[in-house]
């Protein structure tokens, strides 16, 4: 319970510090995204036990994890850059780098705390697996409006 709220305190925190003391505007679909995360990994998942309580829960999280780090990519990168032909490569390598430190950091929250968020090699793979497909997802449904020119609305900040 104390390392979800170390993650849930950082998020806020993160977001807070950006948002308020940097003075970048965080656009609402952004921090619409990374607090809904937040909600249903941190406090779903395990406040309310739903890790337990749905076999592939982790999986599910792992998942949208990777649909909201790829999101949130492509719009930073169509922010700065104003390039429309994102790579995917790119928004892929960043995804799974999210995913292999969240793994990393839950190998050191297992060691330092002697809990039991890694299950083990095939859970850890499982779960960077879960998050490179759904970035793989949302970076396909990227390319596939923006070769089609259908309206990109979900990828812009204004």
């Amino acid at each position: 319970m104390f390392f979800i709220s170390v993650i849930i305190g950082i998020g806020f925190f993160i977001l807070y510090i950006i948002d308020i003391k940097i003075g970048y505007k965080i656009p609402v679909i952004v921090k619409t995204i990374s607090l809904s995360f937040l909600f249903i990994s941190a406090v779903l998942g395990s406040v309310v036990d739903l890790y337990d309580y749905i076999p592939l829960y982790d999986k599910i999280t792992h998942f949208l994890s990777g649909i909201a780090v790829s999101w949130l990519f492509i719009i930073w990168v169509l922010r700065k850059n104003k390039d429309y032909n994102v790579c995917i490569l790119r928004i892929m390598c960043f995804n799974a780098a999210i995913a292999a430190f969240w793994e990393v950091g839950e190998y050191l929250v297992d060691l330092v705390f002697n809990t039991n968020f890694q299950k083990g090699l095939t859970d850890t793979m499982l779960d960077m697996i879960m998050a490179i497909i759904g970035g793989l997802l949302i970076t396909l449904i990227y390319k596939w409006k923006r070769k089609n020119n259908i309206c990109l609305s979900l990828f812009r900040l204004n």
